[in-house]
């Protein structure tokens, strides 16, 4: 039985407009279009504007807070690891918000989408 439904990725920030953005659309739909995703949500998961924020999975995680299944299957970490968003911290969706910094950190450390020096 199939599903379709917009998710906006939890805790992520992808900029509007510029090379990044497109670059993110890109990449996103590279990994993520027609293959089937493990969604994971926070027990209120509409923000104030009413979108579904969502933590999108590659692969079912047999443990969530490991941080090695977070780099390969957590699709959100794997866009600010790779510099095509930022960590974003929503209220009642604060989720995994340190270890995201951290990829961030390391996104902006070497250089990677957002922060390429350019």
């Amino acid at each position: 039985d199939s599903h379709r439904e917009w998710v906006r990725f939890a805790g992520v920030d992808i900029p509007g407009i510029g090379s990044v953005s497109v670059e993110s659309v890109r990449y996103t739909r590279a990994h993520l279009k027609n293959k089937k995703i493990w969604l994971w949500v926070d027990d209120d998961p509409w923000d104030s504007h009413g979108r579904l924020l969502g933590y999108v999975w590659t692969a079912r995680p047999g443990y969530f807070d490991d941080e090695r299944e977070m780099r390969l299957n957590l699709f959100n970490a794997r866009l600010i690891l790779n510099g095509y968003g930022r960590s974003v911290t929503i209220p009642s969706h604060s989720w995994r918000t340190e270890r995201f910094i951290v990829f961030q950190d390391e996104a902006r450390g070497h250089h990677r989408g957002l922060w390429k020096k350019r």
